[in-house]
């Protein structure tokens, strides 16, 4: 339905209000679902013991042809724990959404 004219009360105001501190909260949510991305653990690394923080160097190791391990270098920043960043990508998900359900 359309309305003809522009509600006067305070409840236009208080859920304009609401609304963009849902948009606030939303930005944020993206932009630690994109840093995130940068201290997961790869797909490829070892994944068995998901909530110990292990170093890059001892999580992702790559078997040579000789049958060795042999150190994968990648770029230095800490890994979270599978399980945590998991845990930390279902919160996300779930305020990104109820922020477009609502809308």
């Amino acid at each position: 339905f359309e309305e003809k004219y522009y509600p006067q009360d305070l409840r236009a105001r208080t859920h304009y209000l609401g609304a963009r501190e849902q948009e606030k909260i939303y930005d944020r949510a993206v932009i630690l679902l994109f840093c995130l991305a940068f201290f997961e653990v790869p797909l490829w690394c070892d994944t068995t013991d998901s909530f110990s923080f292990l170093s890059p160097h001892e999580r992702c190791q790559v078997e040579a042809e000789s049958g060795t391990k042999t150190i994968v270098y990648m770029s230095g920043l800490p890994h979270i724990p599978p399980g945590y960043s998991l845990i930390m990508e279902l919160m996300v998900c779930l305020v990104l959404y109820c922020k477009l359900s609502a809308e």
